[in-house]
């Protein structure tokens, strides 16, 4: 067509189109731009496949760092407690739900020296500010507030539960997948799979 012009692949500007050189990859003004081109595609081809490498390679040290496999999954875990005990007291002081930050995820049983209990339903409870933070759980109170909640056999569970786990990072992952979706069940205003806080007894 007379008149007609291409853009070079490039450069990006326009040549008649008689001038251009057409090559499989393209239409290019001249042959160092056809050079240039392939060596610019190579170049971010090869930027991509190491990004890609890293954040695989980031996902896997993350996999394996338990601190950080501990950190996600405690929060996922608080974040059920919250869920399953909304609208209920604080466990230690019978303090009404008031919701948003005036909310924490309670442990019974400390999960520095109780390991074996840390992502345990049983001992964690929805708990208000002033007595999960300035009164160390108010584990007196915890204590009177888990038995007249469920029973004595919950406490008696709790104080006589293993205190060691050393947990994997695959069964964290597991555990997190499971919580989530149970979060998502609740959420979607459907019955809890199960009774988290069961105690079975003989």
């Amino acid at each position: 067509m007379a008149n007609s012009r291409t853009r070079c692949l490039h450069c990006r500007e326009y040549f008649p189109a008689e001038s251009v050189l057409r090559l499989p990859a393209g239409s290019f003004c001249t042959y160092q731009h056809a050079i240039d081109y392939g060596l610019t595609k190579s170049k971010k081809a090869k930027e991509k496949a190491q990004a890609t490498a890293h954040k695989i390679y980031k996902a896997q040290v993350k996999q394996n760092d338990m601190r950080h496999q501990h950190k996600l999954t405690q929060s996922t875990v608080n974040r059920l407690c919250l869920v399953l005990d909304q609208g209920k007291p604080c466990i230690s002081c019978g303090r009404p739900d008031q919701g948003g930050r005036m909310r924490n995820a309670s442990h019974f049983k400390s999960r520095g020296s109780n390991s074996y209990l840390r992502y345990d339903l049983r001992g964690l409870h929805a708990s208000c500010v002033p007595c999960n933070l300035y009164q160390s759980g108010n584990i007196e109170g915890y204590r009177s507030g888990l038995i007249e909640r469920y029973g004595s056999a919950i406490v008696d569970y709790l104080d006589t539960a293993p205190r060691v786990k050393a947990w994997t990072a695959p069964e964290l992952i597991q555990m997190r997948s499971e919580v989530s979706e149970e979060i998502r069940r609740l959420e979607r205003g459907e019955q809890p799979s199960r009774d988290w806080r069961q105690i079975v007894t003989n």
